[in-house]
C-alpha cells in the first residue's frame, strides 16, 4: 500500500481583511495609521496644488474637518508583482502624452495618474466595502493586469492604489484605515468580481504564483508524476527557462500566446538546458544559498506548478506543494 507525503516548501497564512486589519494588530500599526490620517487632514488644510487633490464629499464625521488631501503615488523603483499594474498604466500614459511632451516627466505621469483616478471615481475615496474598491480599481486600470493563481487556486489581478489615501471604514472598524499604495494593494477576483484589502508586503504577494507557469506546464507536456528526482528537477527548470523566454513578450497572459511559444522553443530550451554556459548564464540570475559546514552552493528556484510528485523508496509517494 503506497503512502502518501505532502510537502509544503513555505507555509504562510494569508489573513482574511477583518483578521488582518481589525483595529489594530500592533500599537505600532494602530500609531501608523494614525500618522497617516493626521497627514491626509493636514494636505486638506494646506488646500489643493499640484499632486494633491483636496477632497470634502465625505460623509459626515468621518475626519476632522471632513476634507483630506490625497497624494500622488511616486513611480517605484523596482517592480513587484503589485506595482506592475501601476507601472504599466505610467507607461501607457506615457505613450497617450508623447504627442503633447516628448518626455514625459515621472512628476507630471504620476499626478495625471493621480487626477485620473479622480475623474474616473468622481471623487470616490471613502469606502466601507472592499468589493467596491477592487471594482473601482479594475475599471480605472481596465483590467490590464496580469492574472496570478491565488493560495486558494482562484484567478486574481493584483492591483496598486494609484493615489495615497484613500479611507476604508466598515461598520466594525472605530477609525478609517488610511490606504497608502506602499502598505496596501487590492487583490481582485476575475470570477467573483469581488475584492480583498491585503498588506503590500513580499510575505503577501509571494503567495500568488502566475497563471503562466500553468500553461507553460501544460504546453510542455509533461506530468506531474515522475520515478527520478532528476527528471524532475530537469521539468522544473525546463518550466523556469521557457517563462524566462516568454517574459518579454506583448500580452504574455493570453494562453494561447504561451502555448504557442513554448512549442516553438522547445529545442532551443533544451539545448540551453544541456549547455552548461548557456545554463550558468541563466541561474546566475536566481537566488543562491550556501551550507556553511559543507561549503556547497546551490541556486533557489520556487516549484512552478502544484501537485508535483515523486514516487520514493517503498512505495512513499511525495507530493510537493
Amino acid at each position: 500500500m503506497q503512502k502518501v507525503v505532502t510537502c509544503s516548501l513555505t507555509a504562510v497564512f494569508l489573513l482574511t481583511a477583518v483578521q488582518a486589519f481589525s483595529q489594530f494588530k500592533t500599537s505600532e500599526k494602530a500609531a501608523k495609521n494614525l500618522a497617516n490620517l493626521e497627514k491626509v487632514i493636514a494636505r486638506a488644510e494646506m488646500g489643493a496644488a499640484p499632486g494633491r487633490f483636496v477632497v470634502t464629499n465625505l460623509p459626515s464625521n468621518i475626519v476632522k474637518g471632513n476634507a483630506i488631501g490625497l497624494g500622488q503615488v511616486k513611480k517605484p523603483r523596482m517592480i513587484t508583482p503589485v506595482n506592475k499594474s501601476y507601472v504599466n498604466h505610467l507607461q501607457v500614459l506615457s505613450e497617450e502624452m508623447v504627442t503633447l511632451y516628448k518626455v514625459p516627466s515621472k512628476e507630471l505621469l504620476t499626478e495625471t495618474a493621480a487626477a485620473e483616478w479622480m475623474i474616473k471615481t468622481d471623487n470616490r475615496v471613502f469606502y466601507t466595502d472592499q468589493n467596491e474598491l477592487a471594482r473601482d480599481l479594475n475599471k480605472f486600470y481596465e483590467g490590464n493586469a496580469n492574472v496570478w493563481i491565488s493560495p486558494e487556486g482562484q484567478e486574481v489581478k493584483l492591483y496598486a492604489l494609484p493615489v495615497n489615501g484613500i479611507l476604508y471604514r466598515p461598520a466594525e472598524y472605530k477609525m478609517p484605515l488610511v490606504l497608502f499604495s506602499s502598505d496596501y494593494f487590492v487583490i481582485y477576483d476575475v470570477k467573483t468580481q469581488t475584492g480583498q484589502i491585503a498588506e503590500n508586503k513580499a510575505s503577501v504577494y509571494n503567495l500568488f504564483r502566475p497563471r503562466d507557469y500553468d500553461v507553460i506546464w501544460q504546453a510542455m507536456g509533461a506530468s506531474k508524476e515522475f520515478d527520478d528526482l532528476g527528471n524532475l528537477c530537469d521539468a522544473i527548470l525546463i518550466a523556469h527557462l521557457h517563462k524566462a523566454r516568454i517574459s518579454g513578450q506583448q500580452n504574455k497572459d493570453i494562453k494561447e500566446g504561451i502555448a504557442a511559444t513554448v512549442r516553438e522553443n522547445r529545442s532551443a530550451v533544451w539545448q540551453q538546458l544541456n549547455s552548461t554556459d548557456r545554463l550558468l548564464d541563466y541561474l546566475k540570475q536566481l537566488p543562491k544559498v550556501r551550507q556553511v559546514e559543507s561549503g556547497i552552493a546551490a541556486y533557489v528556484v520556487e516549484l512552478p506548478v502544484e501537485g508535483l510528485t515523486l514516487l520514493g523508496k517503498n512505495d512513499i509517494v511525495h507530493v510537493y506543494n
